[in-house]
C-alpha cells in the first residue's frame, strides 16, 4: 500500500536567512548507504510495513487534519501519525496449518467462487473459510472477509487465521478489534517478535504511546538486532516528543540495516522537527539518490532548502513535484509558500487559481490561500477566509496564520487572535513540532507587544528563544576574527585589475534588524538600482575554501589563483540573478560582515554599505524575530550582546585594512534626515539623485525578511528607543554590551 501525504500548510514567518558561518558547519550522515525500494514505495528490507503519513508541506511534519481542519481524532496530537501496518509488508496470512500459504493477488476471485462452492456443500469448513475471507480481503471486501474469518476461528482457532482476521479489520479501519485479536495472537505465541511490532504500530495509531513503547520494547527484547524494531521503536519515540531517544533508535537501525529508506527518512524527519534542517537535507538527499521518486523526501528537502533560505531552489524543487502529479496538493501548497515568501506573492495567486483540494482538505488549501492574501496586503479578506477554521483543536497552521495575520490589523482582531494563541499553546505545547511550537510563541510576543503589554509579550519572546535554539560557539568566532589578523589581505596580494572589478557591485552588511532591508529598498527604488534579496553565496564560498573548517580560508584568500577567482566571480553573480540594464546591484546578507575580504578578493572596486542602529534597540529586534535558518547567536541575550560587540570587533578589523572602502549608514540618522543621509549613500555609490529612492516603500514586492512590514510602509520613528518598554527584562544583554568580546577572548586565552 503506497504511503499518502497528508500536507501541512505551513506558516511561513518571513525572517532572514542567514549564511554559513563559523560554528555551525552541518552535521553528516556518513556512509554510503544502499537503499532498498520496491515497486509499491519506500519500504525496508525484513521490517514490518509501517507507512509514515508523510509530513509534506511544511518545514516540520504535522497530523493530517478533517474539512473544519481538526486533526483526524482528538488524541493523539503526535508530530508524526503513522499508517496502521500489515507484517512482512505485503503478509498474506496462511489459511491452515498445512497450506503453503495465500494465493496470488490476482487469483481472489477465482479461490472465492472456489471456496463457495465446498461451503454450499460444507459450510462447517474451516479451512475454506478462512481461505475466502483471505481470498476477500485481497479483492478489497472487508466485511465479508471479516465475517468468514471470524466464523473461521470460531471452528479452528488457528494463529495464522487470527492475523488474517487482525489484517481485513485494519483494512476496515476496525483498529480496536484488530487490537483484541493480536492481543490474543502474541499471548499464544509470546516468541513472536513481529505481532508486537505490529500490536506497537496499532496502538500508536490509537493515541497509545505508552502500550505502544510497551509493545515495541517486547519486540527488541525477543530480537536485540532486530532493525524492525528499533524502526518502530523510533516511530514510538517520535511520537511522543522525545526526539533523542528517537534519534539512537533510528540510527540503530541504520546501522543495522545500512539500506533502510524508512529509518532514513524517519530520522530526517526527526532532525526537521528539531529545526536541523542541515542534517535533514542531508539524509533526504541521500534518500531521493536512490528513490528520487520519493515523494516525500522531495517535498521536506524542498521544505528544508527553504528553511536555510535557499528559496528559488525550493522552488525548482517543488515546481518538479507538480510537474510529476499536477493534482498534488503537498507540492501545490508548497509552491504557493515558496513564491510567497520569495516576495512573489502574484505568482503565488497564479498558482493557486482554479485549484480545488481533495475532500477533507478545505481547510489546508484555505490557509495557504489566505497567506497570499495576506502577503498582497488583502488582510481583512485573508482573516475571515480563515477564522472558521480556527480552534483549539486546529493545526498549527491555521492558528499561527491567522495570528499573523492579526499581526498586521491590529485592535479586536490581534485581541482575537491572542486568545486562539494562548488556548492552542495550552492545548498542544507538547505534542507538536518544535518549529510550530515557536512559531506560535514568537507570534504571541508579537501580538501582545502591539497590544502594549511589554511584561507579557517578553515572557512569550523569551519562552520562543527557549524553544528549541541553537547557543552559538563564541570561541570559533573569535578563533576566526584571530586568523582574519593574522592573514589580512595586502596591497601585493591585490587581483590584477581587469573588466570584472564589481564596481557595479553593492554588498549590504552588518547586523540584522540594523538597517540593512531599508538601505538595500531605497537603492533599489534607483532608476539605476536593483536589489537581489540574501544570497547566501558568500558565506557558502568561505565555507567551501576552508575545506569545511572555517579557520583555514583566510589564509586560502591569498592563494587564489585568477582562474580560480573567475569561477567564483561568476558563480556570485550567477546567483545574484540580476537583469540586463542596472549599474548597481544589491546583495544584502547581513552576515557578509564576517567575509568582506572575500568580497573584496573577488571584486575589488564593490561597493561596501555598513547598517548600524542603537545596539539596544537591534539585539532586542533580533532577540524578537523568529528568523529563517540558523542563527545560534540570537537565543540568548548574552550571547546577543556578545555578537553585537564581535560584529564591531570584525567592523574595526575592515576598516583598518581597508580604509575609505566602507559607508557607514546609521539607521537613527536616516530617521532623522532622510533626504540627507539618503543622498550621501547615493553619492558613495556614484549615483545621482532620485525622486524614486523617497517612495522605496511603493515598491516592497520583493521583500522577504523579517522587514517586510517595515519596509511596506514610508519612513517611521516608532522604531527608535524600541528596547525602552523591555528595560526591566534586558539585564544580560546590557552586562554584555558592556563587557565587549574582550573578556570572552580572556577567558578562551585561559583555556589550557
Amino acid at each position: 500500500m503506497p504511503s499518502c501525504a497528508p500536507p501541512s500548510v505551513s506558516r511561513r514567518i518571513f525572517r532572514n536567512p542567514c549564511s554559513t558561518w563559523p560554528g555551525r558547519s552541518p552535521k553528516r550522515i556518513s556512509g554510503n548507504p544502499q537503499i532498498a525500494t520496491d515497486g509499491n514505495g519506500p519500504r525496508t528490507a525484513g521490517m514490518s510495513a509501517f507507512r509514515t503519513l508523510l509530513p509534506a508541506s511544511g518545514p516540520w511534519p504535522a497530523s493530517p487534519t478533517t474539512n473544519d481542519g481538526r486533526r483526524r481524532g482528538a488524541e493523539p496530537r503526535h508530530a508524526q501519525l503513522q499508517e496502521v501496518p500489515r507484517m512482512n509488508h505485503d503478509f498474506q496470512p496462511s489459511v491452515g496449518p498445512d497450506s503453503p500459504g495465500a494465493d496470488g493477488p490476482g487469483d481472489w476471485r477465482r479461490v472465492a467462487a472456489q471456496c463457495r462452492q465446498t461451503l454450499a456443500m460444507n459450510p462447517q469448513d474451516a479451512q475454506a473459510l478462512a481461505r475466502l475471507g483471505s481470498a476477500l480481503a485481497q479483492g478489497g471486501q472487508t466485511d465479508a472477509a471479516i465475517a468468514a474469518l471470524e466464523q473461521a476461528v470460531r471452528l479452528r482457532p488457528e494463529i495464522p487465521w487470527r492475523r488474517a482476521l487482525a489484517n481485513a479489520c485494519i483494512g476496515a479501519g476496525r483498529f480496536a478489534d484488530a487490537v483484541r485479536t493480536l492481543t490474543l495472537v502474541a499471548a499464544l505465541a509470546p516468541r513472536d517478535s513481529e505481532v508486537r511490532l505490529q500490536l506497537a504500530g496499532l496502538h500508536l495509531h490509537l493515541g497509545q504511546p505508552a502500550e505502544a513503547e510497551r509493545q515495541a520494547r517486547a519486540a527488541l527484547g525477543l530480537a536485540p538486532r532486530s532493525a524492525p524494531a528499533l524502526h518502530t521503536l523510533g516511530q514510538v519515540f517520535s511520537a511522543q516528543g522525545r526526539h533523542p531517544e528517537a534519534i539512537g533508535a533510528f540510527s540503530e537501525a541504520l546501522r543495522l540495516a545500512p539500506g533502510s529508506i524508512d529509518s532514513r527518512f524517519g530520522l530526517a524527519t526527526v532532525h526537521q522537527h528539531l529545526g536541523h534542517f542541515s542534517t535533514a537535507e542531508t539524509l533526504y538527499t541521500e534518500i531521493l539518490r536512490g528513490r528520487p521518486d520519493h515523494h516525500g523526501a522531495r517535498i521536506n528537502l524542498g521544505n528544508c532548502v527553504q528553511a536555510l533560505g535557499r528559496g528559488e531552489e525550493a522552488i525548482r524543487l517543488f515546481r518538479a513535484v507538480l510537474r510529476d502529479d499536477p493534482r498534488s496538493l503537498e507540492g501545490r501548497v508548497n509552491l504557493c509558500s515558496a513564491l510567497v515568501q520569495e516576495g512573489r506573492g502574484a505568482e503565488a495567486l497564479r498558482v493557486s487559481a482554479d485549484y480545488t483540494p481533495p475532500a477533507g482538505r478545505e481547510a489546508d488549501w484555505t490557509a495557504i490561500r489566505a497567506l497570499i492574501f495576506e502577503r498582497l496586503g488583502r488582510l481583512e479578506e485573508a482573516a475571515a477566509l480563515l477564522r472558521p477554521f480556527v480552534h483549539p483543536d486546529c493545526a498549527a497552521r491555521q492558528v499561527v496564520n491567522f495570528a499573523g495575520i492579526a499581526k498586521r490589523l491590529g485592535g479586536e482582531r490581534a485581541q482575537e487572535a491572542v486568545g486562539y494563541l494562548r488556548a492552542w499553546l495550552e492545548r498542544n505545547a507538547g505534542g507538536v513540532p518544535l518549529p510550530e511550537l515557536r512559531a506560535a510563541r514568537f507570534l504571541l510576543g508579537d501580538l501582545l507587544d502591539r497590544l502594549g503589554e511589554p511584561d507579557a509579550a517578553f515572557a512569550a519572546y523569551d519562552a520562543a528563544n527557549r524553544t528549541g535554539g541553537m547557543r552559538m560557539d563564541r570561541a570559533a568566532l573569535l578563533a576566526l576574527l584571530g586568523e582574519l589578523e593574522r592573514h589580512p589581505p595586502t596591497a601585493a596580494e591585490a587581483p590584477e585589475a581587469d573588466e570584472e572589478d564589481g564596481a557595479d557591485l553593492v554588498f549590504v552588511l552588518g547586523m540584522p534588524r540594523s538597517g540593512t532591508t531599508l538601505a538595500e529598498r531605497i537603492i533599489a527604488s534607483h532608476p539605476q538600482g536593483w536589489g537581489a534579496g540574501e544570497r547566501t553565496t558568500i558565506g557558502a564560498i568561505a565555507a567551501e575554501l576552508g575545506g569545511g573548517e572555517p579557520l583555514r580560508y583566510p589564509a586560502r584568500l591569498a592563494t587564489l589563483t585568477r582562474g580560480e577567482r573567475d569561477t567564483l566571480r561568476r558563480r556570485v553573480r550567477d546567483a545574484l540573478g540580476a537583469p540586463r540594464g542596472p549599474t548597481r546591484i544589491v546583495d544584502k546578507m547581513p552576515a557578509n560582515f564576517l567575509h568582506l575580504g572575500l568580497i573584496l578578493r573577488l571584486f575589488p572596486a564593490a561597493h561596501i554599505v555598513h547598517t548600524l542602529r542603537d545596539p539596544r534597540d537591534t539585539c532586542l529586534s533580533c532577540y524578537f524575530q523568529n528568523f529563517v535558518g540558523e542563527h545560534p547567536y540570537k537565543h540568548d541575550l548574552g550571547d546577543l550582546g556578545f555578537y553585537y560587540r564581535l560584529h564591531e570587533g570584525f567592523m574595526d578589523h575592515w576598516q583598518r585594512v581597508f580604509p575609505g572602502r566602507i559607508h557607514v549608514l546609521r539607521y537613527e540618522a536616516l530617521i532623522d534626515d532622510f533626504t540627507g543621509e539618503a543622498q550621501r549613500l547615493l553619492d558613495f555609490l556614484g549615483l545621482p539623485w532620485a525622486e524614486s529612492c523617497r517612495d522605496f516603500h511603493q515598491d516592497a514586492h520583493g521583500v522577504k525578511t523579517a522587514s517586510y512590514a517595515q519596509v511596506n510602509r514610508p519612513i517611521y520613528r516608532d522604531s527608535l528607543g524600541r528596547w525602552q518598554p523591555y528595560a526591566a527584562h534586558l539585564g544580560p544583554l546590557f552586562a554584555a554590551l558592556e563587557a565587549g568580546v574582550e573578556n570572552e577572548a580572556e577567558k578562551q586565552d585561559a583555556l589550557p
